[in-house]
């Protein structure tokens, strides 16, 4: 099922269309072809392929168009170009902030905090 349709920023012949069967499609809606389909499944490293689908729930272009945005129901995004090369084609498969992975504590007010810095994860250096 499809989960979101958005419209190129510039081109009114092209969409977008994001779906639970972790596709997103870009569609020519004039002719009513698909014009490139990328999956969630062919986002493994080094060209290879994960063994489960993984639904998508969003998703966005660029303001230029070249470049859009899809987001999956594990709250990771995938970032996909429409052309050949560009500013991520050399980018490493995953980026995390240094501090993503530290242990997190509650406080007496039982806000969550940084177990090392004491401090809310939105307040850390990045």
């Amino acid at each position: 099922a499809t989960h979101c349709v958005r419209p190129h920023p510039i081109d009114p012949a092209i969409a977008l269309t994001a779906s639970y069967d972790s596709t997103a499609v870009l569609w020519d809606v004039r002719a009513g072809t698909m014009l490139k389909c990328f999956a969630s499944v062919d986002t493994f490293p080094a060209r290879g392929r994960w063994t489960d689908e993984i639904a998508l729930t969003e998703g966005v272009f660029s303001r230029d168009g070249s470049r859009l945005l899809v987001a999956d129901c594990a709250g990771q995004w995938h970032v996909y170009g429409t052309g050949r090369d560009g500013p991520l084609s050399h980018a490493p498969y995953d980026q995390f902030f240094a501090s993503d992975y530290n242990r997190m504590v509650w406080d007496h007010r039982q806000w969550v905090l940084d177990e090392d810095a004491q401090l809310a994860p939105h307040l850390m250096l990045r």
